[in-house]
């Protein structure tokens, strides 16, 4: 998978705007599903969801897992907008199929300036994912180095001071009204 290349805070809104498109999509699938355990088969095995962005077919468990990664990263994609006026755009690469050696996020034609990785999960300690995400970041040269994740022990957009290491800042993004 090539990078998802954002030039701006509002290319950012408009892929957000295709995460709920295709989450829609997925959930007028249990409009009409009645049976509980063929409805748990599909979600897990059969293409009743589609890619957060894309469109594409997959199966409901990797949507789920791919939008809030999606999620975000378009989120923190925005906050970077936000604080790095001179980007003149940012290269993503949420999930599991970014190219070996890149990062979730990486500004575009400016290499060295902004480095992030990011996770969704149900606690920042889940699976070490936070520990090896600072880590990877721990020996990038990248100028500013950022931890970003949705977690809902953290219900709030807020940088995480506590949880910083190595000098990367750590946010928590909370995306929900």
């Amino acid at each position: 998978m090539s990078g998802l290349i954002l030039r701006n805070a509002e290319e950012a809104q408009i892929q957000k705007q295709a995460l709920v498109e295709n989450s829609a999509r997925s959930l007028d699938y249990f409009n009409t599903q009645r049976e509980p355990m063929a409805a748990m088969f599909d979600m897990k095995f059969r293409p009743i969801g589609f890619h957060p962005t894309a469109g594409h077919p997959l199966n409901l468990i990797e949507q789920i897992n791919q939008t809030f990664s999606f999620l975000c990263a378009l989120e923190a994609s925005e906050l970077l907008f936000q604080w790095h006026k001179d980007l003149e755009g940012l290269v993503v690469y949420p999930g599991a199929h970014a190219p070996r050696g890149t990062l979730d996020i990486e500004a575009l034609n400016r290499p060295g300036y902004i480095g992030a990785e990011l996770f969704a999960a149900v606690r920042p300690a889940n699976n070490g994912k936070l520990k090896k995400d600072l880590e990877k970041l721990r020996d990038r040269s990248e100028e500013n180095r950022y931890e970003f994740f949705i977690c809902p022990t953290h219900p709030e957009t807020k940088r995480q001071n506590d949880l910083e290491d190595y000098g990367v800042r750590v946010w928590s993004i909370w995306p929900f009204a």
